[in-house]
């Protein structure tokens, strides 16, 4: 089922699918991959008669609450930077649209040695990008060279315009 152009459960369309004789299967990966979007309480409930508890919740909580304000840091700093779109995650990872560039700020990372996903192919993910959260010194790092990139594109992209409004 695909998701709606927001990125959006269908919840509606889940629960309809759910119900036809023909599907012997439903699979949910909440959060989402590749979005990080995820289903709420109320709409899980909708779609399945109950959520099994997770077990071991205790073992993994100091994991979990690093990559917690790790995402949330890391989030709040891709919204800082002009020209990039955040979407909404609760994953492990953070998807991000960069218009225009997406590509060179990939190719560009990767030659930095940071490695992300691109989505350019995949419908309604266009120019977008989806990092991992990590470590706080690699979040760290990872900011710096996309700030870094993104000025270096701007200056070029800036000095490009002043080149053609000159020959005119």
């Amino acid at each position: 089922m695909p998701m709606k152009a927001d990125f959006a459960w269908d919840v509606e369309g889940l629960q309809a699918a759910a119900g036809r004789d023909v599907t012997r299967v439903v699979f949910l990966c909440s959060p989402n991959n590749p979005t990080g979007g995820c289903l709420d309480r109320a709409a899980l409930e909708g779609i399945l008669a109950a959520v099994a508890a997770l077990e071991n919740r205790e073992y993994f909580r100091p994991q979990l609450e690093a990559i917690i304000a790790g995402r949330q840091w890391l989030s709040e700093e891709l919204i800082g930077i002009e020209s990039v779109e955040v979407f909404p995650s609760k994953a492990n990872f953070i998807l991000f649209r960069v218009p225009g560039c997406a590509g060179e700020v990939f190719r560009r990372l990767a030659e930095e040695g940071v490695f992300i996903r691109y989505f350019n192919e995949a419908p309604g993910l266009e120019k977008c990008l989806r990092i991992s959260v990590g470590k706080k010194e690699d979040n760290s790092a990872f900011v710096e060279k996309i700030r870094n990139i993104l000025g270096q594109l701007s200056a070029v992209s800036y000095q490009l315009k002043n080149r053609r409004e000159r020959k005119r």
